[in-house]
């Protein structure tokens, strides 16, 4: 890995120190392989070192702003509490070739779940049930399924003036590229492709139409046959086949797109900030930690604070850069109202109680946290075809998940996750073998290849993130025309369990009420900046929220009595088809699989629940709102040169992922920022014109 003690770019505001800079990254190349061991030369130097702008947060938003700002030749600190992560980003800690776990698809399950990855990148908060807040530079873009689901119009009604669908529709196509090619969709089924001749007959014309031509690939991936059967079963029940989420309608079945370019994650950190495109104006600074923002005596930021380190505590010392323009937050739904809260700007009781001089007022900072809540199926299935391989830290091969023993707490089933192989001789030869039992040796040979491919660029399994197929369905509860109801279906088994029997094969469904009642909220536990914030997670507060869930739940099971699913569909192993009730199903929501409980499992597991989709902490509206935290155009309220740009300024969550609408907002907070910079400038040329004529 790259030095995690040091600067990801040298580019500095101060002219004298930059020459001095460069001559020392040099001679540190030379002696260390990497210019990144400046920074102590950085901080040591007498001058004082200005920004014009300083975004916290390395994060999907926070670098599409400072990659914006940058290319208008506007300096740019970017800070980044954790380190480097993808190959394009400066990370040698290779695990296939010369790609990190972050850079292959395949492993982002890893990225969360395994302790090797989980612990360095992404954030302790304790809380039942922990969220899984990314830490490290590209944020949720290198720790999520890369996923892009843009939001819909309904979901911008409440959103208000300056923020409708019109609006934000443009900024939405600014980050991304969609390329339909080499498209192996769950939607090339007759019945799909007579559905979008209908729609064209119609004279519907598809919103994906509308492909941009951001620096962030978009397209499709290859697809298995069980997905395939739940698309086939869904629309044979009656769902809607659906050739585009991110068209006219959301509401039906079919392929999702994806943010992957020639089988590498393309997050948009790497497409802004990558280490062949990242301007020359923009500073990455990894390991940085925000402690406060400073305020003058007329509430303007004047300088942001910061430590260093992995786990920077009381003993680290403070580092303070000057801010000319402005500070853009995009720290995420957690730690931007923390960093807030650490500034004074709050609940001023509050802040008085933890000894923190109240700067601002606001007793909504934190307030309104939402997310989305899972519900769990899972089914024992046979005749797929898809092999889920896991990368090894360390030694850079692989394990395959399905060789791991029952006796030994891994996860069991011969098949357990899925994707066709280009290599048509290898998948025949991988299906054959996968009739019966499966063979430890025929699938460590099949993940050994796989391996090969992907590490010579060809079509891999590891290319691909080990699902392709969703559906989004409105339930009796819904409100509004938009679904509620989100189903992901992931062809193996994403949950590990240990099963008292050997499975040869199982799939899992993940479903999400995206539309909860419940809120939530963060605050601080100390005014200790290393202390994690306390946090409410929003999950089943109201009881009501498993409703959709439940009412998904028996949808499901109409659905995988079709002919298209039940020949591979044969058993329901969560939460049991004898579990029925209401009372029943909530239990299973809400605490997990009963039947794991007596293996030593909690009472209450609610590991389970979290979407992981956190938003609203930090609102937008008109300052005259109650509610709000920041103005319409993202400036924090109440105090100057502040903005928020990440997925705390949600009014509403978008019907689905965030992530897309988290780009969204970075390219339009970019775009007020520069907006406003040249009105500033056109008027103080005009102003400068006049003087000299007078």
């Amino acid at each position: 890995m790259a030095r995690d003690d040091g600067y990801i770019g040298l580019h500095a505001a101060q002219p004298t120190l930059l020459a001095v800079m460069r001559v020392a990254a040099l001679v540190c190349t030379a002696v260390f392989g990497t210019a990144l061991a400046v920074h102590s030369l950085f901080f040591s130097a007498p001058h004082t070192v200005w920004y014009d702008y300083v975004v916290v947060g390395g994060g999907s938003t926070g670098s599409i702003v400072a990659g914006r700002l940058g290319r208008e030749g506007y300096s740019v600190l970017l800070l980044e509490s954790g380190g480097v992560t993808q190959h394009a980003l400066g990370s040698t800690d290779a695990v296939l070739g010369n790609y990190t776990i972050f850079d292959v698809p395949l492993g982002w399950v890893q990225v969360l779940s395994d302790h090797r990855w989980s612990k360095e990148f992404q954030w302790d908060v304790p809380a039942d049930p922990p969220p899984a807040i990314a830490r490290g530079l590209g944020g949720c873009g290198i720790h999520n399924a890369m996923l892009y689901v843009r939001g819909r119009p309904e979901d911008f009604e409440s959103w208000g003036r300056g923020w409708s669908w019109d609006d934000v529709l443009p900024f939405y196509l600014k980050t991304v590229t969609v390329h339909e090619s080499n498209v192996d969709s769950p939607n090339a089924s007759a019945m799909a492709a007579a559905a979008a001749a209908a729609a064209a007959a119609a004279g519907d014309e598809s919103l994906s139409t509308a492909t941009g031509d951001g620096p962030v690939h978009v397209g499709r991936v290859r697809s298995d046959r069980i997905s395939r059967a739940f698309v086939a079963g869904c629309v044979s029940a009656g769902v809607p086949a659906n050739n585009d989420f991110n068209g006219d309608s959301r509401v039906g079945a079919g392929a999702y797109h994806f943010m992957i370019r020639d089988g590498v994650r393309d997050s948009p950190t790497a497409a802004f900030l990558g280490r062949s495109v990242r301007p020359q104006t923009v500073t990455v600074a990894i390991n940085a930690l925000v402690t406060k923002l400073v305020f003058d005596a007329n509430k303007t930021i004047s300088a942001v604070e910061f430590v260093r380190g992995h786990a920077p505590t009381a003993s680290a010392p403070h580092v303070r850069v000057r801010v000319r323009e402005e500070v853009i937050l995009s720290a995420g739904a957690v730690n931007t109202p923390k960093v807030l809260l650490l500034s004074g700007i709050g609940d001023r009781r509050d802040l008085d109680q933890l000894g923190i001089e109240s700067v601002h007022h606001n007793p909504n900072v934190g307030k309104a946290l939402t997310d989305g809540v899972y519900g769990i199926m899972q089914w024992v299935t046979q005749g797929g075809d898809y092999v889920r391989c896991r990368l090894n830290a360390g030694y850079g091969l692989f394990d395959p998940i399905e060789a791991r023993d029952s006796n030994s707490g891994g996860a069991n089933g011969g098949v357990v996750a899925t994707i066709d192989a280009t290599s048509r001789d290898t998948s025949a030869s991988l299906s054959s073998s996968l009739t019966g039992a499966a063979s430890e040796g025929s699938v460590t040979q099949y993940c050994r290849e796989q391996h090969e491919r992907y590490s010579r660029g060809l079509d891999s399994v590891f290319a691909n993130p080990g699902m392709s197929v969703g559906a989004f369905l409105r339930s009796p509860y819904a409100v509004g025309n938009e679904p509620d109801i989100q189903l992901t279906l992931h062809p193996w088994d994403k949950y590990s369990r240990t099963w008292p029997n050997r499975y040869q094969s199982i799939a899992s469904l993940e479903i999400a009420n995206n539309r909860p009642r419940s809120r939530g909220h963060v605050s601080l536990r100390s005014a200790r900046f290393w202390d994690p914030p306390v946090f409410q997670g929003p999950y089943l507060l109201d009881r009501n929220d498993s409703l959709p869930v439940q009412w998904a739940m028996r949808q499901m099971r109409r659905i995988v009595r079709t002919p298209p699913m039940r020949r591979h569909f044969i058993q329901e192993l969560v939460p049991g088809d004898h579990v029925e009730s209401e009372g029943a199903l909530n239990d299973a929501i809400a605490c997990g699989p009963q039947q794991f409980r007596a293996l030593g499992r909690p009472v209450c597991d609610r590991s389970e629940l979290p979407v992981n989709h956190l938003a609203g902490t930090c609102r937008l509206g008109d300052p005259e709102d109650p509610r709000a935290v920041v103005d319409r155009r993202l400036r924090v309220i109440g105090v100057h040169g502040v903005r928020v740009a990440d997925a705390s300024v949600m009014p509403r969550a978008p019907s689905g992922n965030t992530h897309a609408t988290c780009m969204m907002i970075g390219e339009r907070a970019s775009s007020f920022i520069i907006e406003e910079r040249e009105q500033r400038e056109g008027r103080r040329r005009r102003r400068e014109r006049r003087e000299r004529r007078s």
